[in-house]
C-alpha cells in the first residue's frame, strides 16, 4: 500500500514511495517540496508522520541536488529540543523523502493570526525556545538556517498560552565556515530578509548567514509582540537633506506602544527591555548587530528562563531534551 493509495494511481506509481506510508492529506507545499501527512504502518502504533517530498531525478541540476543534500544533512543531524525531528529519509526514482515527527498544531504565524499580538511573557517563552533551536544550529551544527520565519515554526498545542514550538524546513540550510564560508545566495522570505542580503554592492558579495538568521529572529519577535511586520525608514543626511540608500541610512521603526485586543483598540506600552533586544537584533548593519552570546545575556530574554536550561545546553551533544 503506497503513500498515494487513496490518491491518483498514476501519481502513486510515478513517485514509487515506500509501501509502508499511507497518505492522509497534503499539509502544504512550497518551492522546494510538498509535505504530506501520512501514517507509518510499519512503526509501532502506526503513528502519523509528516513526509516531505523533494523532486530529484536525472534532470535535476547540480545546484539543486547540492541544496537537497544540505537540507537532508543538516536537518537529519539536528537532534535537539525545539527542532522538528527527522525520523528517516529515503530516495525513490523521482524524489527524496524526509520523514519527520508530525507536530499537529499548525505554525506560529497561524497561532498569532488567531490570537493577535502576544503578551510579552508569552512572546518571550516562544522566543526562548526559538533561540535554543537556532543556537543549536549555529553552534553545534555550525550551520545557518537562512529561512527563519513564523511559517517555519511549528506549534504543538495552539490552545495553550505557552505552547511548545519547533523549528522546521531546512531547505536553505548550509554549513558555515571553512571550506563553506559565508553565503552569497538571495534565499529565504522577503519579510524576514536582513538588509545586507538585498543591499550588497555586488551580486557575489558574501554575507554571514548566521548574523542574517539573527535579524530574522528579531522579525519573528517583533511580529509576536506587535502582530505585524516591522517597517524600515530611510534617514536623511543632515548636510544636504538627501535620503541615504544603504545600510547606514536604514532605521527600523520600533514603536513604544502597540495595539492589542480583538479589534486593536487597546493600547499598551512595550517594555524598554523588549525594545532594546529587538533593536539589537534588527540593526541594519550586520557589523553592529547583536550576536548569539548577546541574546543569551540579555535581561529581557533571560527573565523566566526555565531552571536548568543553560545546564541542559552545556550537556547537549546530541539527543532530544526538554529544553526551555
Amino acid at each position: 500500500m503506497g503513500l498515494f493509495n487513496r490518491g491518483r494511481k498514476g501519481e502513486q506509481d510515478a513517485l514509487q514511495l515506500p509501501a509502508k506510508f499511507e497518505l492522509i492529506r497534503e499539509l502544504g507545499r512550497g518551492s522546494n517540496g510538498v509535505v504530506y501527512l501520512a501514517r507509518d504502518s510499519a512503526a509501532r502504533g502506526a503513528p502519523q508522520v509528516a513526509v516531505k517530498l523533494i523532486e530529484c531525478n536525472s534532470a535535476t541540476n547540480e545546484r539543486k541536488v547540492t541544496a537537497i543534500l544540505r537540507e537532508v544533512f543538516v536537518h537529519s543531524a539536528a537532534k535537539a529540543a525545539h527542532i522538528v525531528p527527522v525520523l528517516e529519509t529515503f530516495r525513490t526514482g523521482t524524489h527524496v523523502g524526509i520523514v519527520m515527527e508530525y507536530i499537529q498544531g499548525g505554525d506560529l504565524l497561524e497561532y498569532i493570526n488567531k490570537r493577535g499580538p502576544l503578551p510579552e511573557n508569552q512572546a518571550r517563552w516562544v522566543f526562548q525556545q526559538l533561540m535554543y533551536a537556532v543556537r543549536y544550529v549555529h553552534q553545534k551544527l555550525e550551520s545557518m538556517h537562512r529561512d527563519i520565519k513564523l511559517d517555519n515554526i511549528m506549534v504543538h498545542d495552539p490552545s495553550v498560552d505557552f505552547p511548545m514550538i519547533y523549528l522546521c524546513d531546512f531547505s536553505f540550510a548550509k554549513a558555515h565556515g571553512t571550506p563553506h564560508g559565508d553565503t552569497v545566495s538571495v534565499v529565504g522570505s522577503a519579510d524576514y530578509f536582513a538588509p545586507e542580503i538585498l543591499l550588497r554592492k555586488a551580486p557575489d558579495m558574501r554575507y554571514d548567514g548566521m548574523v542574517a538568521d539573527l535579524f530574522s529572529c528579531g522579525v519573528c519577535l517583533f511580529v509576536m509582540i506587535y502582530g505585524r511586520y516591522p517597517k524600515s525608514v530611510l534617514r536623511k543626511r543632515s548636510e544636504d537633506d538627501v535620503y541615504q540608500f544603504g545600510l547606514d541610512g536604514i532605521e527600523m521603526a520600533l514603536p513604544k506602544r502597540r495595539h492589542v485586543g480583538n479589534d486593536g483598540s487597546e493600547v499598551r506600552e512595550v517594555s524598554a527591555e523588549a525594545l532594546a533586544l529587538m533593536a539589537g537584533l534588527m540593526r541594519p548593519d550586520p557589523a553592529n548587530r547583536l550576536r548569539m552570546e548577546g541574546v543569551w545575556a540579555d535581561p529581557w530574554f533571560r527573565r523566566d528562563l526555565p531552571p536548568g536550561a543553560e545546564a541542559a545546553w552545556r550537556r547537549r551533544e546530541g539527543g532530544r531534551g526538554t529544553g526551555p
